[in-house]
């Protein structure tokens, strides 16, 4: 039955004055606001990940066409522009590699497991509490592994995004040099002090040294060697891309709570 919250009541709950959840309303506040970081992290996961396939999708694509190009024309025609399609396609290569490992690793949690709702459902009566505060520290600890997840994710599009616009400056120069004839050291030189500066601005520095200062999961999702089951943080739902959708986050003591 749901408590007059909106949220679920554990199964075998105390009754008693004094001996519910209720009586701290700082935990049922807190696994809320836990829940909403959840949703806003796997939010952003999914974001990602979107764009990773549209990144891949692009990369392969443009690859694919540079290289019927170059199949259908004369062998020995523009042979000095190949160094530049040369480097421009496999910086392509690379970056629909880094796209597709990027949409590949990014495992998340996604709320409590199925194992974790039959400990709440098998509990003694008067357990709930415990349950609770037990739910809030594997929030904490869900919450760290989605933000490693997220930072990886991040660090990994930004750099296939890097290699990708590398690469069509590359195809670019390449292009130049077959049409017009030699490239002056200024041009190359300006297209790749450009490229350079692009780079930093993205950041990517920062977010590898962000991705390195995280603090990590204690659990690793593996359940802790608490004495006691209700101390025994919550093992979680892991799951991969794709997987996380509104079902997948739904039941028991995790449920979304009513506005």
């Amino acid at each position: 039955m749901n408590s007059d919250s909106g949220e679920p009541s554990v199964p075998g709950a105390d009754s008693r004055p004094g001996g519910d959840a209720d009586s701290r309303p700082d935990l049922r506040v807190a696994t809320r606001e836990a829940r909403r970081t959840l949703d806003e992290q796997l939010d952003t996961l999914e974001d990602i990940d979107s764009k990773a396939i549209r990144l891949l999708q692009f990369a392969v694509g443009l690859s694919g066409l540079v290289v019927s190009v170059l199949s259908l024309a004369d062998a020995g025609a523009n042979l000095d522009s190949m160094p530049y399609l040369g480097a421009g396609l496999t910086l392509l290569v690379v970056g629909a590699v880094v796209a597709g490992v990027t949409y590949a690793i990014s495992p998340r949690v996604v709320g409590v497991g199925p194992s974790d709702l039959e400990r709440v459902a098998n509990a003694e009566s008067g357990a709930e509490r415990q349950f609770r505060r037990t739910l809030v520290r594997s929030y904490a600890d869900w919450i760290r592994l989605n933000a490693v997840a997220n930072a990886r994710a991040a660090f990994l599009i930004t750099v296939a995004i890097l290699f990708v616009v590398g690469g069509a400056v590359g195809l670019t120069l390449g292009l130049i040099r077959a049409l017009t004839g030699p490239l002056s050291l200024p041009v190359v030189a300006v297209a790749a002090f450009g490229y350079l500066a692009a780079a930093y601005g993205t950041g990517v520095h920062r977010q590898f040294q962000r991705l390195r200062s995280l603090d990590r999961p204690t659990t690793a999702l593996r359940p802790s060697l608490a004495a006691s089951d209700t101390e025994r943080l919550f093992e979680g739902q892991r799951c991969h891309t794709g997987d996380a959708g509104p079902d997948a986050t739904s039941g028991g003591l995790d449920a979304r709570p009513e506005e």
